[in-house]
């Protein structure tokens, strides 16, 4: 399916913006029922566990949908583009929170299981990439380094440049820079210098 380009209220929450436009609204005639029992949205996709249990056997299933999204400005007349996906179609957005993949019903979908696969790997590589972000460790964004000094909520980084000026990095850029080493001759001097810097912030 493409990308469907329509009007959305501001401030209305997605999961009941996509109930309401019919995304994730199916009809009662289907010898199915289905709800939404998780959702979360992590840029540029929205995730959600969907259940489905079918109205006579009362087999249950759970699965996830992944929809794109772009958001335009506020004052268009289509200003929120979408495109629906599911797991099985293997959606190459992989930010999916363990509380959506903890509610998942097993699959033999070789798509849908690779997919899970990696949204776990990246958890717990954010996990571990989470634990190193200590302060001082330096990290290069496009050509420039900086110099971490202090974790902020909702996972920004107070960082330092090269320059000396000190910037709030967002998840995004924080996803999108490298660690790099610091050199033990250096550490020392780079030791003191964090010092300094927490001092200052």
């Amino acid at each position: 399916m493409g990308t469907t380009c329509t009007y959305k209220p501001t401030g209305m929450p997605l999961e009941q913006f996509f109930i309401e436009c019919g995304v994730l609204h199916w009809s009662s005639d289907l010898p199915y029922s289905y709800r939404v029992l998780s959702s979360a949205y992590k840029m540029p996709a929205f995730y959600a566990a969907i259940e489905r249990i079918h109205k006579e056997t009362g087999e249950r299933v759970v699965w996830a949908a992944v929809i794109k999204i772009t958001q335009l400005h506020s004052r268009d007349r289509y200003n929120f583009c979408y495109k629906d996906m599911d797991e099985s179609m293997g959606p190459y957005y992989y930010d999916c929170p363990a509380k959506i993949l903890d509610l998942l019903t097993p699959t033999d979908n070789e798509h849908a299981n690779k997919w899970r696969a990696h949204c776990r790997e990246n958890i717990e590589v954010a996990k571990e990439r989470k634990k190193s972000l200590a302060p001082g460790v330096v990290l290069r964004y496009g050509d420039q380094r900086f110099t971490v000094i202090d974790k902020l909520p909702h996972g920004h980084l107070k960082v330092r440049s090269e320059c000396g000026a000190v910037y709030r990095m967002r998840p995004g850029q924080v996803r999108d820079s490298s660690i790099e080493a610091m050199k033990d001759t250096a550490s020392s001097t780079m030791a003191t210098m964090i010092q300094r810097q927490l001092k200052a912030a």
